[in-house]
């Protein structure tokens, strides 16, 4: 009875190990997926938008000499001329950007008085029945190697599958007097997204791509507020930006703080967002130095807390301080490490005891042979 028992301890522990380990990996893959089909969607509106105005605004080739029946007539071959960039005419003329427009123009100038309580964040402010698809489009920010969807509304549901614009701010769309305000869980259940933000520095680039293009935002300033500090959030005079938020400190379930990273549009951007090129490789925090060189008394001390506080500290661009909550996520990603170790270490035994088992077994079938 005690064997069976020693059996299914050492069963349970291999099982907690690995699921400790891998259930995060396999939450940031399905979101990975998600994120996917909904980079398919985004980019699927651009081609037909694209499309579109190309052929609304094809024009065919005349030569003074002859016309269009001249030429027909003669057996000249008629062509047309496509567009292969979507111009600032065609968006101002597209239906969903008209809205936006309005609708951002409209929270500017009412000075955002409606952004009062939890369910005006929300909600939606427009309505996405044109795209055919509930994502609006992608976030994509290379210094946490996070890309995203971005949804209109933060909702439980919205913020559960990937980044949201939060109700009553403005929505990304490239023009001034805008403040989006994209929302992020610092962690969950199904992914991991903005649990890495104080990874994020002055300088950095953060992109969006909307129904019509890609746009460059580079971090400005970074700030720690109450709650209930919504004038923090608010539409800066004559500014194009978009604001990160997301709960302070690590696991506080949103009760203490939010954590704002301040973005400002980079308008000599044009280009395609990209993970990694020569002026934006991705750059190794000292933390992440550190977690590649862990002995296993290392993610011991770390698992049980017995690490420097004072020397994790946030100095926000004011200079106030608040404490970092990569103490808590290196405990967190230690535990994930000695799970696996601890798990390897009871297959190690189940497998020598197998085998031990297996040569008994042998040697007895040679003695009797």
């Amino acid at each position: 009875m005690k064997r069976i028992w020693t059996r299914v301890m050492c069963l349970i522990c291999i099982v907690c190990g690995l699921g400790l380990y891998f259930y995060p990996l396999y939450s940031d893959y399905q979101l990975d997926k998600e994120t996917d089909k909904a980079e398919q969607e985004v980019e699927s509106y651009i081609s037909n938008f694209n499309n579109a105005s190309s052929d609304s605004s094809s024009t065919e080739e005349n030569t003074p000499e002859t016309t269009k029946s001249d030429r027909q007539k003669s057996g000249h071959t008629v062509t047309k001329k496509k567009k292969t960039v979507i111009t600032e005419e065609d968006k101002k003329n597209d239906s969903l950007y008209k809205e936006i427009d309005a609708y951002n123009q409209s929270i500017y100038e009412n000075k955002q008085s409606d952004l009062k309580d939890a369910w005006s964040y929300m909600q939606s402010p427009v309505s996405l029945k044109s795209l055919k698809t509930n994502v609006y489009g992608i976030i994509r920010i290379p210094r946490m190697r996070v890309r995203l969807p971005i949804y209109l509304g933060a909702s439980g549901k919205h913020l559960s599958h990937g980044a949201a614009v939060m109700g009553q701010t403005s929505i990304p769309i490239g023009t001034s007097n805008t403040n989006s305000v994209i929302a992020g869980h610092r962690g969950w259940n199904t992914g991991s997204f903005f649990r890495h933000i104080e990874r994020m520095r002055v300088g950095d680039y953060v992109y969006i791509t909307n129904p019509w293009q890609t746009l460059r935002y580079k971090v400005t300033s970074i700030d720690v507020v109450s709650p209930y500090d919504i004038e923090k959030i608010k539409i800066q005079e004559g500014k194009d930006m978009i604001t990160l938020l997301t709960c302070h400190p690590y696991l506080s379930h949103g009760n203490k703080y939010r954590y704002l990273v301040y973005c400002e549009r980079d308008t000599s951007y044009t280009g395609p967002a990209q993970y990694q090129n020569t002026s934006e490789t991705y750059v190794v925090s000292e933390t992440e130095k550190t977690l590649k060189n862990k002995s296993i008394k290392d993610y011991v001390n770390e698992a049980i807390g017995k690490n420097d506080k004072a020397s994790n500290m946030i100095v926000t661009s004011n200079g106030s301080q608040y404490e970092s909550s990569e103490v808590e996520i290196n405990q967190e990603d230690s535990l994930r490490n000695l799970g696996v170790i601890v798990s390897i270490f009871f297959i190690a035994i189940w497998v020598i005891s197998l085998l031990n088992k297996l040569l008994k077994f042998v040697f007895q079938k040679l003695k009797g042979g």
